[in-house]
């Protein structure tokens, strides 16, 4: 609740900066990725569009492509910018969240060979993806691999996931 209602008074802190200022390129695209958080996609869509050169922009509708389960279209806008900005760590991320989503569905179809490969880029670019790991670990119980899934079981004694 107390999340929520955050997003609501910065939702109007920005909508406020963009009637003070309607070229305000960065409330517009933080407007727009707090309404990704509310799924208001073609509101977000439309703000992040204003700005087809700017890279956080761009990376919002990566990212609202991402959230969308648009996989295809948000890799290929991840690629793309990769190539131009290859040490930017947060498109490595978001590059990383596709793979592990890949690796999501294909673990929900029981192709696990193929969640296996996800997985395992995923956690190659982004070795902190907790969820992949353990979706990792998960992925080898179901292979059979059972001395790699405990391996990774015991780094989350606490969490209740990693009992699936």
């Amino acid at each position: 609740y107390k999340k929520e209602e955050q997003n609501e008074s910065a939702e109007q802190i920005f909508r406020e900066a963009i009637n003070l200022n309607p070229d305000h390129a960065d409330a517009k695209i933080l407007l727009g990725y707090l309404l990704i958080l509310k799924k208001q996609w073609e509101e977000a869509a439309a703000l992040f569009e204003q700005y087809p050169d700017n890279l956080d922009a761009q990376k919002g509708m990566a990212r609202l492509y991402y959230e969308q389960d648009n996989i295809c279209i948000a890799e290929a806008l991840y690629l793309q910018m990769m190539q131009k900005h290859p040490e930017d760590k947060e498109l490595v991320q978001g590059y990383a969240l596709i793979y592990y989503k890949k690796g999501l569905f294909a673990y929900r179809r029981t192709c696990f060979r193929a969640a296996q490969q996800c997985l395992e880029y995923a956690l190659y670019l982004d070795p902190k993806n907790i969820d992949a790991d353990i979706l990792l670990a998960n992925t080898y119980f179901a292979l059979n691999k059972k001395v790699q899934a405990y391996v990774i079981f015991r780094r989350y004694p606490d969490n209740l996931d990693a009992l699936e």
